[in-house]
């Protein structure tokens, strides 16, 4: 029962520390990049209570780039828990149907601060959409390839050591005798975690082993080790050869399916939010544009999909004919290959284009390094490895060690508090008590340099106790 509830309690803190690490990983990027950490504005049940002006890097350059436009915009943020949080950008020069959502779905807290992403906007018949994007940052493959190598093998060489612990552990227990059976029963566990790390990295251990299916065992994972440290030390010098003599980047291609999964669904939610447009899934998208140009989907503005079926379908159907205009891609620099959005011909788009050029222009001129240098302490382009770049077994690997680790930790702290409790004072004392040399032959009788005396009075029995009770103390 106590080494069930030490458990537990070890789980519970490991949890709960987890636990405000993923909150603080999750925290709205909306409020990290424009508010600067300020509460949300919205009451329990959700109604909009007040809106703020906000601040920071994003805010500055979209005010830069409308001032440069001889434009007058508010931006305010609005957090409603029936829509979340967004943003409004209102036209404060004249009296327009047009005002803008920002959607901050796919952008993080630190891309926020640095403005490492592009935005393009898509106006429907009632309001427009603001989605910032990505851009990939020129970063060759050197780094990444020496992270998730070392990465994937660290997984590897410590998911063999933790399972060949575990058998040693259970297969020693049967040899009462062993070595490791002589230990506390806390020390075991992480004896054997450490015997199973010394096994996978030298090929054999200090500690003496007892069984015959531990030493086998032992000597299968020490062949094994040696096999899949050769081979990744081989795959990773393979690697670095290669990045060095082509000089070869990595390209957009290796998360441009991770940023269109994450592209579409922000699109999706904030269009169904009353932003003018109807947005459905289709199954076969050529079907649906081909009836969306006949007028046979009149409930639809427009739609989304890759940007050669965008560009076939529309030509296919005439679409620039029949006054339909096709988006850019979402950024210049091609992060995401999606066109979007065949729009109805009633809609200005001369500012939307001129608001993306100025945003350039802004780059260009440095402004934005000079506006990031009053927000952040250091500048930096951060790298895309904010999504994480890996097959599965990797991630599987990964996650089986840290299981495995976190087992084996619990494992110890819950046999060292259990062995705590349940050791009695005398076990601790190291030892044995005097003994009494009258004890030796009898009540009445002692021994002296090797003959047996009887019939010693009580006094001098109790004198030679004493002497015999101070060498046993010295």
């Amino acid at each position: 029962m106590r080494t069930a509830a030490a458990m537990w309690l070890c789980a519970a803190v490991l949890l709960a520390v987890a636990g405000v690490a993923s909150a603080q990983a999750l925290a709205s990027p909306i409020r990290a990049g424009c508010q600067m950490g300020k509460p949300p504005f919205s009451d329990a049940h959700g109604h909009v209570i007040t809106a703020t002006k906000c601040e920071g890097l994003f805010a500055d350059v979209f005010y830069l780039a409308m001032q440069r436009l001889g434009q007058n915009f508010t931006m305010t943020m609005i957090d409603d828990d029936d829509v979340g949080q967004y943003v409004t950008v209102n036209n404060a020069t004249n009296t327009t149907q047009y005002d803008i959502i920002v959607a901050f779905h796919t952008v993080t807290p630190d891309r926020l601060n640095t403005f490492d992403f592009s935005i393009s906007m898509y106006q429907t018949q009632y309001r427009a959409g603001l989605l910032p994007e990505f851009h990939k940052s020129a970063a060759g493959l050197a780094s990444s390839v020496i992270r998730d190598s070392v990465w994937y093998l660290l997984a590897v060489v410590s998911t063999m050591a933790l399972v060949l612990g575990l058998v040693l552990l259970v297969a020693e227990s049967f040899h009462p005798e062993s070595e490791l059976m002589q230990m506390s029963r806390w020390r075991r566990g992480l004896t054997c975690a450490e015997a199973g790390f010394e096994t996978m990295m030298s090929g054999s251990t200090s500690l003496a082993l007892a069984s015959q299916i531990s030493r086998s065992v032992r000597a299968l994972f020490a062949i094994m080790a040696m096999f899949v440290i050769a081979i990744f030390g081989a795959v990773i010098t393979s690697q670095l050869t290669a990045d060095a003599a082509s000089q070869k980047q990595a390209t957009v291609a290796d998360l441009q399916g991770q940023r269109i999964a994450h592209a579409l669904p922000s699109l999706h939610t904030w269009l169904q939010q009353g932003a003018g447009a109807t947005v459905t899934e289709v199954r076969d998208i050529e079907t649906f544009g081909d009836g969306f140009y006949r007028g046979q989907q009149p409930g639809f503005k427009g739609y989304v999909a890759e940007s050669d079926v965008v560009a076939f379908l529309h030509n296919l159907h005439g679409g620039a004919a029949g006054g339909y205009t096709v988006t850019e891609e979402f950024t210049p620099h091609g992060s995401v290959d999606l066109k979007a959005f065949p729009w109805s011909r009633n809609l200005p788009r001369s500012w939307r284009d001129a608001f993306n050029i100025e945003l350039e222009r802004i780059r260009e001129d440095g402004e934005l390094a000079a506006l990031a240098s009053r927000q952040v302490s250091k500048f930096e382009l951060p790298v895309a490895d904010d999504i994480t770049v890996g097959n599965n077994a990797f991630v599987a690997f990964r996650a089986v060690a840290i299981g495995l680790y976190a087992a084996f930790v619990l494992f110890g702290i819950g046999l060292f508090v259990v062995d705590k409790l349940t050791r009695r004072p005398a076990d601790e004392e190291e030892g044995t008590a005097p003994t009494k040399v009258h004890d030796v032959v009898g009540a009445s009788g002692f021994v002296w340099r090797g003959k047996v005396y009887n019939g010693a009075p009580p006094e001098l029995l109790q004198v030679l106790d004493t002497i015999a009770a101070d060498g046993t103390r010295r």
